[in-house]
């Protein structure tokens, strides 16, 4: 569990601190660093984002998360439990991240 928890960190890390993060859109273009929108459906998830200082990239959050206090003032996509894709598109996501309790779609 410590190994994932590591992998986990250094993989978000990386992406989070790249000095540019270019995603390609179906248009052709590309967006800048700091646009990175990520969508977190885990509590601990939620709360590792935060202890890498990535807050300001985190746009929401599933139900349920509570910590740190800051995160219950992220926009709420319902239940990670029964994930629906309509909340979560709507934040225009450039990253969703799950942890193993939640069901595949």
């Amino acid at each position: 569990m410590r190994r994932l928890i590591l992998a986990v960190r250094v993989t978000l890390a990386v992406l989070l601190l790249s000095p540019r993060v270019a995603v390609a859109q179906s248009t052709g273009t590309t967006r800048a660093a700091g646009t990175v929108r990520i969508v977190s459906l885990s509590s601990a998830v939620t709360e590792i984002l935060y202890a890498l200082g990535a807050q300001d990239e985190l746009v929401a959050v599933a139900q349920g998360v509570t910590y740190p206090e800051a995160a219950l003032r992220k926009t709420n996509v319902g239940s990670a439990r029964s994930v629906s894709a309509e909340p979560i598109l709507a934040q225009r996501p450039t990253l969703v991240l799950a942890d193993t309790t939640v069901p595949a779609a």
